[in-house]
């Protein structure tokens, strides 16, 4: 079950990311209404919100109900790592 499961989460998360970065790549005004230049500075945070949601309708199955919980379980600790690799600044780190 616990295999399955996470074939099944890094499925959605595969065919979900592809489509979203290169829709991103291609349309760059799709990032903007993801909040990029307005909410972002960065066109990396718009593109992981479109990754999250891309990928999480390619990873929901038949039972609708049952599939958001086990979606927004496994989706969201997976998707959240993915900002643990973006740069804070040095100010954070630096003595006062």
């Amino acid at each position: 079950m616990v295999a399955n499961g996470a074939l099944h989460c890094g499925s959605g998360c595969t065919l979900g990311d592809i489509p979203a970065e290169w829709l991103a790549f291609a349309v760059p005004a799709v990032a903007v209404a993801f909040g990029w230049q307005s909410l972002f500075s960065e066109k990396i945070f718009a593109v992981w919100i479109m990754d999250y949601i891309f990928a999480y309708l390619f990873g929901i199955g038949q039972g609708i109900i049952a599939a958001i919980k086990a979606e927004t379980l496994s989706l969201t600790p997976g998707k959240s790592a993915c900002m643990d690799s973006w740069p804070l600044p040095t100010s954070i780190f630096s003595a006062p």
